[in-house]
């Protein structure tokens, strides 16, 4: 499982993933093992980014995607084609979410699929995929529009709390990634980063003295 999120911003498109992934063992069915890496991938010229979230499918979609749609089309087309080639994957998906953000246009596809069945829809504010936890309050709660560094922090403690919530699916750290039509900013958090607890600690002494 994972917990990932996306957030428009004033100057572009926030992109943040858990790096918790886990690995069927080979001929063991039922067998899994939890490893880091990475959940956001991007096309070869960077242009499309995708992170995936959901059952084994998910990862494929988003690879696939990532490696085969052409942006340079209508926001029409380019919708049916993400449906096109999510369904392309074989297998039957259970939850399947693919974030993809195109830079030019610049826009956010959330991309569903169940079973053998895609579809789509243009996120316009915010977004959270993956397993369900309390901490999509702040993103829910606490958006507004800004800039991609005012949302950093929100960023942070929201994907903190989901790996703290749910240690067993979301974990080994995040990426956050800051995505405009000239350039993309990568951030990599590790398990326990000192800068993330720190913000984390901050949050709950100034919550707790202001309700208690």
């Amino acid at each position: 499982m994972t917990f990932q999120l996306a957030m428009i911003a004033t100057d572009g498109i926030v992109l943040g993933s858990d790096r918790l992934v886990s690995k069927r063992n080979p001929g063991r069915s039922n067998s899994f093992q939890s490893i880091e890496g990475p959940k956001i991938v991007q096309s070869e010229n960077g242009m499309v980014i995708c992170a995936g979230a959901g059952g084994p499918q998910s990862a494929s979609i988003a690879d696939a995607i990532a490696a085969k749609a052409d942006p340079a089309v209508s926001t029409l087309n380019w919708r049916t084609s993400l449906k096109a080639i999510a369904e392309s994957i074989a297998g039957n998906s259970v939850a399947d979410e693919i974030l993809v953000v195109r830079r030019e246009p610049l826009d956010l596809i959330l991309v569903n699929r169940e079973g053998l069945i895609a579809s789509t829809a243009v996120i316009e504010s915010k977004v959270c995929t993956g397993v369900l936890t309390t901490s999509h309050f702040f993103t829910e709660h606490l958006w507004r529009k800004s800039t991609m560094v005012s949302m950093k922090k929100l960023a942070q403690i929201t994907l903190a709390y989901a790996a703290k919530e749910r240690p067993a699916e979301v974990g080994m750290g995040f990426d956050i990634l800051f995505i405009a039509k000239e350039a993309i900013e990568s951030f990599h958090y590790p398990a326990q980063d000192t800068e993330v607890a720190g913000l984390m600690s901050e949050f709950q002494s100034h919550t707790a003295s202001l309700l208690f």
